[in-house]
């Protein structure tokens, strides 16, 4: 620990890009005590500072809130950078699934662009009814959600909408695995 007996506490500190005029604006600011700062500093932790409260030792709860704003953040951080979802988990080392729960949070908010933008493809016509042609050229039929989930057991129903994040739509999250898959598969085109 260290002693902070005539610690200039006007001396500006950034933290997470933002440079606050003196630890006490920067305490304010993020709504913790002074000494809250001052031990992110000793310990190194600016970067972390804040992004959770514990009035006291961390809890599993909040230790785990701040674990997955950081992971949220490298997924969002990750995909911006043009890397796949696959990629992602094994470099994170979580599941893919986590991945695409992210992918469709992260557009909801607009964190990420939805999912037509990230297509490589250029659309030509409306993106049904191009389908459409499509599969009736494939001699494929192309039935509904609707078709699909009704017959599906009641823990699969439960599970799947368990996935949709609160805002979201069963379609946004298909969309977001289908793209998903599309570009795993397509990486050198």
């Amino acid at each position: 620990m260290v002693n902070h007996t005539g610690t200039n506490y006007k001396i500006p500190v950034t933290i997470r890009g933002i440079t606050y005029p003196s630890m006490s604006a920067a305490a304010s600011s993020l709504k913790v005590h002074i000494s809250t700062i001052r031990g992110a500093i000793d310990t190194g932790r600016l970067e972390t500072v804040g992004l959770y409260r514990t009035h006291g030792n961390p809890s599993r709860e909040s230790r785990r809130a701040k674990v997955n704003i950081l992971r949220e953040a490298k997924i969002i951080e990750l995909a911006c950078k043009g890397l796949m979802p696959r990629e992602i988990a094994e470099k994170l080392g979580i599941t893919v699934r986590a991945i695409y729960y992210v992918s469709v949070k992260a557009r909801h908010k607009g964190l990420l662009p939805p999912v037509q933008e990230m297509t490589r493809t250029r659309r030509t016509d409306t993106g049904y009814k191009c389908m459409a042609r499509i599969a009736e050229r494939k001699n494929v039929k192309m039935g509904s959600y609707r078709q699909v989930i009704e017959p599906l057991p009641p823990g699969i129903m439960h599970w799947l909408v368990s996935q949709v994040p609160e805002g979201g739509t069963v379609a946004e999250l298909v969309a977001s695995i289908i793209t998903d898959t599309y570009h795993e598969e397509n990486v050198d085109e």
